[in-house]
């Protein structure tokens, strides 16, 4: 088990130390204190509607578990047999079990589940759909939602989940959290969290697919635009502009093309993708191989990638093979002259 963060000094007068921690929680209590409000406090139990009366919340503010990124329980678990030492007497229940519950967790994580991946995300979808259910049926204004994992696949279940549960995004901002540095110095983790808004949806209708795109790609562009002046490149770009689309397309009951098929939320966010990509290189003139590399450095730069996103980007629009780029048969020189050219 390695942390991704030192141990302090707690006589240090620097940052982590006890004296400067203090003077942090002296601030907040001074800031908050000429604020008054009343606050309840209940020991929560994911996905009970019973939990809360109906529309008694005005707001709820979440931090769901992100897909298959982290073992929360199997985490707690290091820390769990210890306070079971120490303050079993005071509270027998929450301590009864020899670890920590594994089986009700809202992960995806597979070795919950004999190995198989499928049943594990299966269960990750019904129990974030159940969680959202819940958090619908008990809140009147506006449930707010911080998620930060950069695959489609986690972020279409997330966005299933929200729009089954009778929810519709609302709007969408990418916010800069993470560290970049120690452990994860040169890796291609997500330097950003994107936090959505949600309120319980009206929706009205059929939306026409064509209709619909338009609109989110206007939507995702001026998205793309800003927030590339920010300086969010890659993942973190990608995800940010997933929001954008799902407010969209949440707008109506369904989205159907003109066969009648029903758009999917897979379909909507490769859309995204789709997108953002043409944002990245609009007014941009060259041949596809160009194209490609240009919009790829914008949004990943020189880290390393899984094979599958630079396909899918190579599809967006474009007429190259991506095992060609692999296999060298657009040469190195080639690109540099045509960019050169282009540029």
């Amino acid at each position: 088990m390695v942390f991704d963060y030192p141990e302090v000094n707690p006589f240090s007068d620097s940052t982590g130390g006890h004296s400067n921690q203090i003077e942090w929680l002296i601030r907040y209590i001074e800031s908050e204190s000429s604020f008054p409000f009343a606050a309840g406090l209940q020991n929560a139990s994911s996905g009970d509607k019973e939990q809360f009366s109906a529309k008694s919340l005005t707001a709820v503010v979440t931090d769901p578990p992100y897909y298959d990124a982290i073992a929360y329980a199997d985490l707690s678990d290091f820390f769990y047999v210890w306070l079971k030492r120490t303050v079993f007497d005071l509270f027998p229940l929450t301590f009864s079990t020899p670890q920590t519950p594994k089986s009700d967790e809202c992960t995806a994580l597979k070795h919950h589940h004999n190995g198989k991946i499928d049943t594990a995300k299966k269960h990750f979808e019904d129990k974030l759909l159940q969680i959202f259910e819940a958090i619908e049926n008990q809140t009147s204004d506006i449930v707010s939602i911080m998620f930060a994992h950069q695959s489609t696949e986690a972020w279409t279940t997330l966005c299933n989940s929200i729009l089954g549960a009778g929810m519709n995004i609302t709007g969408s901002w990418a916010n800069d959290t993470e560290m970049t540095g120690a452990l994860k110095t040169d890796k291609a983790f997500l330097s950003s969290s994107v936090t959505v808004s949600c309120r319980p949806a009206q929706r009205q209708g059929i939306g026409d697919y064509k209709a619909v795109k338009k609109a989110i790609e206007v939507r995702v562009e001026k998205e793309v635009e800003q927030l590339y002046e920010l300086g969010f490149r890659g993942a973190d770009l990608l995800t940010a502009c997933f929001g954008q689309a799902v407010s969209e397309f949440g707008r109506y009951q369904s989205v159907e093309k003109a066969d009648g098929s029903r758009v999917t939320v897979a379909d909507l966010l490769e859309m995204a993708r789709e997108s953002a990509f043409n944002a990245l290189l609009k007014g941009f003139q060259g041949d596809d191989f160009t194209k490609f590399y240009i919009a790829w450095l914008q949004l990943y730069g020189f880290t390393e990638s899984d094979f599958d996103d630079a396909a899918k980007f190579s599809r967006i629009g474009l007429t190259i093979d991506v095992q060609e780029l692999f296999h060298g048969a657009y040469s190195s020189q080639e690109r540099q002259q045509t960019s050169a050219r282009q540029l």
